[in-house]
């Protein structure tokens, strides 16, 4: 009788710790998802942030001619592990300087994950439609031109 109870106990006991292990290794499971989906949203919104940057000053840095327009496509994936995504851009210029700051959102569809990247652009006009349609690519258009002796810029998204 001692044993048939010990087994019945042990049974239970056995029960509730696969249980709780399943429990574990699958939360565990699904914040190594959500930490990976993030990074990848974390690096396409650095990806386009810093590509954008790049060419602003690589063409701010040329002062030959003005106006200077300039085209970058930039390749984007239709989806990220499997996920849809929106990509939004941002402009703002902080108080007291007349510079301005470009921030990148991406964030996955469906999902409360995402991810920013801001980057400084000069004095720079942006005009954008958000979210952004940008599969296969991301179309960026530059100009670069002199008002009143100043240099401005104007910058879009399609």
């Amino acid at each position: 009788m001692d044993t048939l109870v010990g087994n019945v106990i042990l049974t239970g006991v056995l029960v509730v710790a696969l249980i709780i292990f399943v429990a574990a290794a699958s939360g565990v499971a699904q914040l190594y998802t959500m930490r990976l989906d993030r990074t990848l949203l974390g690096r396409e919104a650095v990806y386009v942030a810093q590509s954008v940057q790049q060419l602003y000053l690589t063409v701010n840095s040329t002062q030959s001619y003005f106006p200077q327009s300039v085209v970058l496509s930039l390749p984007m994936p239709e989806s990220l592990d499997n996920h849809a995504y929106t990509l939004s851009v941002a402009a703002s210029t902080p108080p007291g300087t007349d510079e301005t700051n470009l921030t990148v959102t991406v964030a996955m569809s469906g999902s409360p994950l995402k991810a920013t990247s801001s980057v400084v652009v000069g004095r720079c006009a942006v005009e954008s439609a958000n979210p952004l349609i940008h599969y296969p690519a991301l179309e960026v258009n530059l100009t670069l031109y002199l008002q009143n002796n100043q240099e401005y810029c104007f910058m879009s998204f399609a």
